[in-house]
């Protein structure tokens, strides 16, 4: 058996009924509800399976048994893949911060953190409901935001 994550779009608009019925449907796995670029609902999950074919079938007929919306997209793909492919390195943890602890850090409020978010001033990842930047991105935004200091 191998370790395979699966990443489903489903055919249907994201909302708190949808996204519970995902994560209910699949509380067995290792996964992650969410929202699509379309505003679809999602689900990333890490299961085992013999083979990446299996892995696939796996999870359309849990989910067609869970009656769930039907799949729009479904991507598969070794969970060793997909973790170099979100920028995961074997044996790096990443260091992320929540927004709170951003906004403690660079002394402003939530809100201006999502702002520079969304402004893409300092990258992050969303995580379920939850949003996270990397300490070391958000590091390089305090030095790039620092003012010039004249010399002599």
């Amino acid at each position: 058996m191998s370790e395979y994550c699966v990443e489903v779009e489903f055919a249907e608009a994201a909302s708190a009924t949808v996204g519970e019925a995902i994560v209910e449907a699949f509380s067995d796995l290792s996964g992650v509800a969410g929202v699509s670029d379309h505003g679809n609902a999602t689900l990333i999950a890490t299961v085992e399976a013999r083979s990446l074919a299996e892995a696939g079938m796996d999870i359309a007929a849990h989910a067609a048994l869970r009656r769930l919306p039907p799949l729009l997209a479904l991507q598969v793909m070794g969970a060793d893949e997909w973790e170099a492919r979100q920028g995961f390195l074997p044996g790096r943890v990443v260091d992320a911060l929540s927004v709170t602890e951003v906004a403690a850090r660079l002394g402003v409020s939530r809100q201006r953190v999502h702002q520079l978010v969304e402004a893409g001033r300092i990258p992050a990842t969303r995580v379920g409901h939850s949003i996270l930047l990397a300490r070391s991105d958000v590091a390089a935004y305090e030095t790039a935001r620092r003012p010039m200091r004249k010399v002599g």
